[in-house]
């Protein structure tokens, strides 16, 4: 019995199902090239340019307009991967805190907004269909 048929493939169809985008790797063993997945590395455990793009998106004035800057999304992508010190499991609790009770920049570029939420709930984060 293989896992991919009995176990993966089920699990990426129905997240994909749900609207997911799904890279199946198929059950080939062990994937070769990062770059199908959008990593430059198997050592990527964020997906960078997903993340960038998909925070931009989500983080917008009531008119539609984004707001971060660049540098701002930096520090918030350095908050979340910078796990430098911590255990696996502490860096796991630490990035879903972050994840669920969002994160702060010094201001909103565009209204000057002081310390504005960075990062809406983390299932809104993680799914980038934008559904639930």
């Amino acid at each position: 019995m293989s896992e991919y048929t009995n176990v993966e493939k089920p699990f990426l169809e129905k997240i994909k199902s749900l609207g997911w985008k799904v890279i199946d790797h198929g059950a080939h063993g062990i994937p070769q090239s990062p770059e199908k997945s959008l990593r430059s590395s198997f050592n990527d455990v964020v997906l960078e340019d997903v993340f960038r793009k998909t925070i931009r998106k989500i983080n917008v004035t009531e008119d539609g307009k984004e707001w971060l800057a660049d540098k701002q999304l930096d520090e918030v992508f350095e908050e979340i991967v910078d796990q430098k010190g911590r255990s696996l499991h502490e860096a796991n609790k630490d990035v879903f805190y972050k994840l669920l009770n969002n994160s702060t920049v010094d201001k909103n570029e565009l209204t000057r907004e002081p310390y504005p939420r960075a990062m809406p709930s983390g299932w809104t984060l993680l799914n980038t269909t934008g559904k639930s």
